[in-house]
């Protein structure tokens, strides 16, 4: 997709060139292309830290600091929770009242489902 914006904008002011460029493609094998694309992708993208940030858990400490300085309904609570097709547990944390709203949810969907 970027070889073909880069290379229209600079070949499109003749069609010598078009043919030329069409030539050219079609004598390169599929290894150069190949190699010759990973290139211009590599170039491309940015580098791997600036991609995304990962947020990071609370450690402990840090949510019984939190915990002591608000309401009880907005605590953080944090459970390791297994998560379906996997035996590795995986460190969650929720305020109280999410965790009350999802087991509400929960318990709705089981009676809907049980009717």
């Amino acid at each position: 997709m970027l070889i073909a914006r880069v290379t229209t904008s600079r070949i499109c002011q003749s069609p010598d060139r078009i043919t030329t460029a069409i030539l050219l493609l079609g004598r390169a094998t599929g290894s150069v292309v190949i190699v010759l694309l990973l290139s211009l992708t590599a170039c491309a993208l940015p580098p791997p830290d600036k991609t995304r940030e990962v947020q990071r858990l609370p450690t402990d400490a840090e949510v019984e600091q939190y915990n002591a300085q608000v309401a009880p309904e907005e605590r953080i609570v944090c459970r390791a929770e297994t998560p379906v097709g996997s035996n590795i547990p995986v460190r969650r944390c929720y305020r109280a009242r999410e965790i009350e709203e999802i087991s509400r949810f929960h318990r709705e969907q089981l009676r809907n489902v049980l009717r």
